[in-house]
């Protein structure tokens, strides 16, 4: 049996089919390892993927509800902007509540008389009685008279205060009713202002939760990343050594190639030594002519044209 040597070993024909069969076993060994690797791979980026995927609608959500807390701190400003004014409202109000109120103080206070209206009338009825019924000296006449005057000036007088007065009175019910509305008002832009306050927290509330979502669903996708990662360099080294192995294999087979050309040539070589002994021995009996050709001996003799 023929065989190769191979650095400082001699390998035979069996030994070289054995070597690649084993190489070949090992091939499949590091390939299903490495299969197994892949497989796990693609497995943890398709969950990676499903939990980016999350990622993105959690964060849509979170949007959404940024955006509404954005709308309601918009009505927050806006009804606080209204509280404002309605504030400087009532106070530019009771600032002109209060002038009337003090303008018809002052009228009240600076009135011509203090004595009630029905009383300066009674007075006046009763002298106007008087003078027309009972009889008197002209001295008493006279200050009767001069009297009713008086009395008839001073209701006058009474008179235009009052009308006044109750101008004054008719602002400052018009303005005291213009100040509860504003306060009613007020109020309600507060309670505005309270609620949707509380619903812009609400909605930022949720956003921050749906964020951390977001954020703990990234975090997880990037743990599965790296773990991808490691299995790849795992499936990677595999395949390389799947890649070593044949490169080896090739060489066995270059080697077994080998060793099946030298034997191929020996027995070549073998069959032209033969060939040549027959040829020889042939044209030895052809000189002689003491013994028959065979028929192979005859052939070779055609084929090289000596016959």
């Amino acid at each position: 049996m023929f065989t190769l040597v191979l650095g400082s070993e001699l390998l035979s024909f069996v030994e070289l089919q054995v070597q690649i069969a084993e190489q070949y076993r090992l091939v499949m060994e590091h390939r299903n390892t490495r299969d197994e690797f892949n497989k796990q791979t693609s497995a943890l980026i398709q969950e990676s993927k499903q939990l980016r995927e999350e990622r993105l609608k959690l964060t849509e959500r979170a949007k959404k509800e940024q955006s509404k807390r954005d709308e309601m701190n918009s009505k927050v400003r806006e009804y606080k902007e209204r509280r404002k004014e309605l504030t400087e409202a009532i106070n530019k109000a009771r600032e002109k509540l209060n002038g009337l109120r003090q303008a018809r103080n002052e009228l009240e206070d600076n009135s011509p008389t203090k004595i009630p209206t029905k009383r300066l009338m009674k007075e006046l009825k009763d002298s106007e009685w008087r003078i027309q019924t009972t009889v008197m000296s002209l001295e008493k006449e006279r200050e009767l008279v001069d009297k009713i005057a008086k009395l008839e000036t001073q209701l006058e007088e009474k008179k235009t205060v009052n009308n006044k007065i109750n101008e004054f009175q008719s602002k400052v019910i018009e303005e005291a009713t213009a100040i509860e509305a504003l306060k009613a008002q007020l109020e309600l832009a507060h309670q505005n202002v309270i609620e949707y306050a509380k619903k812009a927290q609400e909605h930022h509330d949720q956003m921050e939760k749906l964020f951390l979502e977001a954020k703990d669903r990234n975090k997880q996708a990037d743990e599965l990343y790296e773990q991808f990662l490691k299995l790849k360099k795992l499936a990677d080294e595999e395949h390389s050594k799947c890649v070593e192995i044949y490169g080896k294999i090739d060489v066995l087979k270059k080697d077994l190639n080998d060793l099946k050309k030298n034997e191929k040539e020996e027995k070549q070589r073998r069959r032209d030594v033969k060939l040549q002994e027959k040829e020889k021995e042939a044209v030895q009996k052809l000189k002689e002519k003491r013994k028959k050709l065979t028929m192979e001996e005859f052939r070779i003799l055609v084929e090289k044209g000596l016959i």
